[in-house]
């Protein structure tokens, strides 16, 4: 995916955003991860305590996202 072909991060559009790693350890454990990629990719290899959603699954799952705080 283009940088810029998403909705600006935390609009109603797009209450989630992407993070780089450096930008994760700034935040984490106060930010939740979800995780995209398929069952067989999460099972290899994951943040723990991430949630694996698959990204085809995710607009039927957002409900499952923890709530975003800003």
């Amino acid at each position: 995916m283009q940088p810029g072909s998403w909705p600006e991060t935390g609009t109603a559009a797009q209450p989630w955003r992407t993070i780089t790693a450096d930008g994760l350890a700034g935040v984490w454990p106060r930010a939740a991860v979800v995780d995209v990629r398929s069952r067989e990719e999460y099972s290899i290899a994951r943040i723990p305590g991430s949630l694996n959603i698959p990204l085809g699954g995710l607009p039927a799952r957002l409900a499952d996202c923890p709530p975003h705080h800003s």
